[in-house]
């Protein structure tokens, strides 16, 4: 299907389409990749420019770990707080049920 006919059925008129972006897959290397995203973006005819092997480059797990770890201290501390519950629940239960 053509884009003329597809935007046509999808947006009732028949306009051409205007394509505004572009995936590619280059060849080099990662130090080569992120020199030609960065000429790229450099382009006054390009608005912006990304390449995948800087965000692979500048991730870093540190602020994730200590998300994961405060998520792991919650979870104990929420344990530890329904363990109390339920030992103070039954012990209230068999003070209850004693003769007096």
């Amino acid at each position: 299907m053509s884009a003329k006919v597809c935007t046509k059925k999808t947006f009732g008129v028949s306009t051409a389409v205007t394509r505004n972006a572009v995936i590619a897959t280059l060849n080099g290397t990662a130090d080569q990749n992120i020199a030609y995203a960065d000429r790229l973006a450099r382009d006054p005819l390009v608005v912006s420019a990304t390449s995948t092997d800087d965000l692979e480059r500048s991730f870093s797990f540190d602020l994730m770990s200590a998300v994961v770890a405060l998520i792991i201290a919650l979870a104990g501390g929420l344990a530890l707080v329904v363990l109390f519950t339920l030992a103070n629940t039954n012990v209230s239960e068999r003070v209850r049920k004693w003769p007096r």
